[in-house]
C-alpha cells in the first residue's frame, strides 16, 4: 500500500516537473519572439533615419544651389554694369559727340543689350524661385519626417523599455521553472531510492517468511516423529538398565 502510494506520488512529480518543462521551454520561445520582434523594429526605424538624412541632403544640395545661382545673378549684372560705365568713360574721356559713329553704335546696342540681359535675368529669376518653391516644399517635407522619426522613436522607446520588461519577466519566470524541474527531480531520485529501499525491505521479509515456513515443515514431518520416537526408546532402555 505504501509502495503504491510513492508511486502514485512519483507520477504526480514526474507530470509536474514536465509541465514545469514546457512552461520553461515556452518562455524561452517567446523570449526568442520578441527579441526578433525588436530586430525588425529596429530595422525598420534604421530605414526611416536613412530616409530622413538622404531627404535632409537633397535639401542641402538645393540651398546650395539656390545660393550658387543667386550669386552667379549677381555677378552678371556687376559684370555688366561695370562694363558699360567703362564704355561710358571711355566715351566721355574721348570727347566724342553724339553724331559719332560709335556714339550712334553704342546707342543702338545697348538697348539690345539691356533687352538681352533682362531676359536672361528674368529667366534665371524663374529658376532662383522654382528652386525656393522646391527648398520650401522639401523642407516642409522634410520637417513632416522628421516629426514622425522623433513620434516613431519615443514609441520605439516605450516599446523597448516594454519588450525589456516582459524579456526580464520570462527569464524570471524560466528561472523559477528550471528550479523547480530541479527541485522535483531531486524529490523524484529521492523517492526512487526510497522505494528501492522499501521493494529490499520487502523482498527480505519475503525471503524470511520462506525460510520460516521451511523450519516449520521439518518439525512436522514424519521422519523428524520417527527420530524422535526412536531416541525416546533408546534413552527408556538404557535407564532400566
Amino acid at each position: 500500500m505504501q509502495l503504491d502510494g510513492l508511486r502514485s506520488q512519483l507520477a504526480a512529480t514526474k507530470a509536474t516537473a514536465d509541465a514545469s518543462a514546457a512552461s520553461a521551454q515556452s518562455a524561452q520561445l517567446q523570449c526568442l519572439a520578441l527579441v526578433k520582434e525588436l530586430d525588425e523594429k529596429n530595422s525598420s526605424l534604421k530605414e526611416h533615419e536613412d530616409r530622413v538624412t538622404r531627404l535632409g541632403q537633397q535639401l542641402d544640395n538645393l540651398q546650395k544651389d539656390l545660393q550658387a545661382r543667386e550669386s552667379s545673378q549677381k555677378q552678371l549684372k556687376d559684370e555688366v554694369f561695370r562694363i558699360e560705365q567703362d564704355i561710358m568713360q571711355t566715351i566721355a574721356k574721348a570727347g566724342v559727340n553724339k553724331d559719332c559713329e560709335l556714339r550712334k553704335l553704342l546707342d543702338e546696342v545697348s538697348p539690345k543689350n539691356f533687352e538681352r540681359i533682362n531676359k536672361l535675368l528674368v529667366v534665371k529669376d524663374e529658376e532662383i524661385h522654382k528652386l525656393k518653391d522646391e527648398i520650401k516644399i522639401m523642407s516642409a517635407h522634410w520637417k513632416l519626417k522628421t516629426k514622425e522619426l522623433e513620434s516613431q522613436l519615443e514609441k520605439q522607446l516605450r516599446a523597448d523599455q516594454e519588450l525589456k520588461k516582459r524579456v526580464l519577466k520570462l527569464e524570471f519566470c524560466l528561472q523559477e521553472a528550471r528550479a523547480q524541474t530541479r527541485k522535483l527531480q531531486r524529490m523524484g531520485e529521492r523517492r526512487d531510492k526510497a522505494i528501492k529501499e522499501l521493494r529490499d525491505q520487502l523482498a527480505a521479509k519475503q525471503q524470511d517468511a520462506h525460510v520460516g515456513t521451511e523450519k516449520q515443515n521439518f518439525w512436522e514431518t514424519s521422519g523428524f516423529k520417527i527420530v524422535v520416537s526412536m531416541s525416546m526408546l533408546i534413552l527408556v532402555v538404557f535407564s532400566k538398565r
